[in-house]
């Protein structure tokens, strides 16, 4: 709910610029009894939540060019989630990225094992 009204906020105030990414975070240390979804974000962690927005042209086009090289896994699994990433295109698309200490979801779907997609969207966590 707090990540609605924060994205709706920065929606509507930043109207003139292309593309942007929404990003939600919390300590990735932070330990829980069990593992949170992706959908239970925002529940979970409401207290604790950070917020940042990515409006940067350069960083944009390195998610860019990893979105456009992500493998998929045939397998499905759940995965205990520490950021959460909205990434609104120009073009209307809306991606969801999710990622644990270790995978990253896209839209859902787990994608193959890349250290360096994983390390980079930590990065923007930070």
């Amino acid at each position: 709910m707090v990540f609605n009204i924060i994205f709706c906020t920065y929606s509507f105030s930043q109207a003139d610029s292309k593309d942007t990414l929404y990003i939600e975070s919390v300590n990735f240390t932070t330990e829980t009894v069990i593992a949170i979804s992706c959908p239970n974000f925002d529940k979970n962690f409401e207290e604790s939540i950070k917020f940042k927005v990515v409006i940067n042209k350069d960083t944009l086009a390195v998610l860019d060019l990893f979105l456009s090289k992500v493998k998929y896994t045939r397998k499905s699994k759940d995965i205990d989630i520490r950021a959460k990433y909205i990434y609104e295109k120009e073009n209307g698309i809306k991606i969801k990225i999710c990622i644990s200490n270790f995978d990253v979801l896209v839209d859902g779907r787990l994608i193959k094992s890349s250290s360096k997609f994983l390390n980079f969207l930590k990065g923007l966590a930070m």
